[in-house]
């Protein structure tokens, strides 16, 4: 196993600390309303680790566009149509208060993994230090806004919708780069080098787990924010 060999070099095994860390993390700061839900999270996240440790990667051949595009996107497109016509998950979040969703987004300091990992020569500048910091900012902020917690105040309220559509957009725009940096796509148009990072071990949980979660989770205080004006209207 490939990854074995990889896991005694200095320079990797810290920013792949760090993303150990905060996964550890943002499993404890998942919010509680999702009850029963959160096993299934961590059954997908166990079963993403076991295909991948056990070299079954091969099989399903991932990285080809197919199973690239159904693993990093899918997860998050199915949360927000379930949002939008207000299937079983609707009713959840509409439960959960805004700033276990704050608290969450906290775990997004994962994104510090980037910049170190540019100084041990593994994820391409161009890619780790704008992911690195925007990720970065996002935590801060959802822990700044958690903080105030001033939910009555219209400054507030800008904010936040501030904080989260900045958020949504830095994880977007990582998966973007992700996505067009897919060797096996026709039109891919970033550097390679950015995809054989983001398909290593345990990178690879950033963009098949931790991003889809994260959109997933912006997506939901967009849409508490909806049920908020729309209660307040009538």
């Amino acid at each position: 196993m490939e990854w074995l060999s990889d896991i005694d070099r200095a320079d990797k095994l810290v920013p792949d600390l760090i993303i150990y860390l905060f996964s550890i993390a943002s499993f404890a700061l998942m919010p509680a309303h999702f009850g029963r839900k959160v096993w299934l999270l961590l059954g997908w996240f166990l079963a993403l680790n076991v295909i991948f440790l056990l070299d079954l990667w091969d099989f399903p051949a991932w990285q080809g566009p197919a199973l690239f595009i159904l693993l990093g996107q899918m997860p998050w497109i199915l949360f927000v149509l379930d949002l939008l016509f207000r299937g079983r998950l609707s009713g959840k979040v509409a439960a959960i208060p805004i700033r276990e969703l704050l608290l969450w987004q906290a775990s997004r300091l994962m994104g510090l993994h980037f910049v170190v990992a540019i100084y041990g020569g593994y994820a391409p500048e161009e890619f780790g230090l704008q992911v690195g910091f925007s990720e970065t900012v996002t935590a801060l902020g959802a822990i700044a806004l958690y903080a105030l917690n001033r939910p009555d105040r219209g400054w507030y309220r800008t904010l936040l919708i501030f904080w989260n559509t900045y958020g949504l957009l830095s994880v977007v725009s990582a998966e973007a780069k992700i996505f067009l940096s897919n060797p096996y796509f026709p039109f891919a148009t970033f550097s390679r080098e950015i995809f054989q990072y983001m398909a290593s071990y345990p990178q690879n949980w950033a963009y098949c787990f931790w991003f889809p979660i994260a959109i997933g989770m912006h997506a939901a205080v967009f849409y508490k924010l909806y049920l908020g004006r729309v209660r307040k209207a009538a």
